[in-house]
């Protein structure tokens, strides 16, 4: 049963942690090749992330534990296991729930069925084609057994079986059709969601989700790599590396410094640019309103965690609450800092040169309104 558990484990916990990872990437391409975040398709997503890893798991795990173990035999008789399943004597089911060989053919198809139903319902592709990768994605497994993980191991520790090919194939055409009923609505709405959008308070909270992660991932992944040359390179350890270098505080500055970037250059955060968010100009210069946008958005916030100062612990919650509230009581949903930096947040699509577009026609001042 262990062996059985540990794959799935190991793959929920990587997957979930690579899914945290590449959160802020899967919302930017998301919007851009669809309009929005789909909450059925980012499911979709996830799930086809751990199932892979997953698959993967299997297919490597359990590793042999030393060199001296006995190479895994091949198996081209494709009637194998049905001939054992067969032989087996079993009075009733329950008998043949314990036959061994009745419960890896059973595993082999169920393991496939979810591959063939996200190739339906994520990917669009029909029967042929996901029965094909179901079978490409099953050589592939049983190539990396036969091959000793392609020459990584000594000798093949798991066994090459054509079997094991069959019923996967099997299992990715009975998940494809499985999905068919799902396949229109799909198409229908991934139409629908290339259209712009509104900007909604989920949608600007997405943004402030993406920048935190974005901070939080790539400065301490900056910090983690320059502790790991202290006590590797540098051969530190133990209360050296429990005390912050000048290093590692400048290299942490780095994706505040890129988010500055972000806002004077193009208007907008990371995150924001992300959910397709663009800047719309009003009383306020743009330099200056760039400059106040940051200050009292994202720069205040960072700069009040960040500096350790009694003040700094009793103005942070006002201000987050104020942050936060204020997506709610503003027009269009523009937030505090926005309202003091006399700008505005509306679907990139939708926006020119920090003005709508509808400006062009006559409707500019109406426009804000309408987001």
């Amino acid at each position: 049963m262990n062996e059985l558990l540990t794959p799935a484990l190991i793959a929920l916990f990587s997957g979930g942690v690579l899914a945290v990872v590449l959160i802020v990437p899967f919302v930017a391409t998301s919007y851009r090749r669809r309009g929005g975040l789909s909450f059925w398709r980012s499911i979709g997503w996830l799930a086809f992330l751990v199932y892979m890893l997953a698959i993967w798991c299997y297919t490597l795990l359990p590793i042999p534990g030393s060199a001296d173990y006995r190479a895994s035999g091949v198996e081209l008789d494709i009637m194998s296991g049905v001939r054992e399943i067969a032989n087996y004597p079993h009075a009733n089911l329950q008998d043949l729930v314990h036959n061994t060989a009745f419960l890896q053919l059973a595993l082999n198809v169920v393991l496939f069925i979810p591959f063939g139903f996200l190739m339906r319902t994520l990917f669009q592709r029909g029967f042929f084609v996901s029965t094909l990768l179901g079978f490409a994605l099953s050589l592939l497994i049983e190539t990396t057994q036969l091959t000793a993980v392609w020459g990584l191991f000594p000798r093949p520790y798991r066994v090459f079986d054509v079997g094991d090919l069959a019923t996967n194939t099997l299992g990715a055409l009975l998940g494809s059709l499985l999905a068919f009923v799902f396949v229109g609505f799909a198409r229908r709405e991934e139409v629908r969601q290339r259209e712009p959008r509104p900007v909604t308070a989920g949608r600007r909270f997405l943004g402030f989700f993406c920048d935190l992660l974005f901070l939080g991932l790539l400065g301490g992944g900056l910090v983690l790599m320059v502790r790991v040359y202290r006590a590797t390179l540098l051969g530190q350890s133990g209360a050296e590396l429990a005390t912050t270098t000048q290093t590692e505080t400048l290299v942490g500055l780095i994706p505040i410094a890129i988010q500055y970037l972000c806002v004077m250059i193009g208007g907008v955060t990371v995150g924001e640019s992300a959910v397709l968010l663009a800047p719309v100009y009003h009383r306020v210069p743009a330099f200056f309103s760039r400059l106040l946008r940051f200050v009292f958005g994202l720069g205040g916030y960072v700069a009040l965690t960040s500096i350790d100062v009694p003040a700094t612990a009793i103005i942070l919650p006002f201000f987050t609450l104020a942050s936060i509230i204020g997506v709610w009581a503003t027009r269009d949903r523009r937030g505090l800092a926005d309202a003091i930096a006399g700008s505005s947040v509306a679907d990139r699509r939708l926006v020119r040169g920090g003005e709508p577009r509808e400006s062009i026609g006559g409707r500019g001042e109406n426009y804000p309104s309408q987001m």
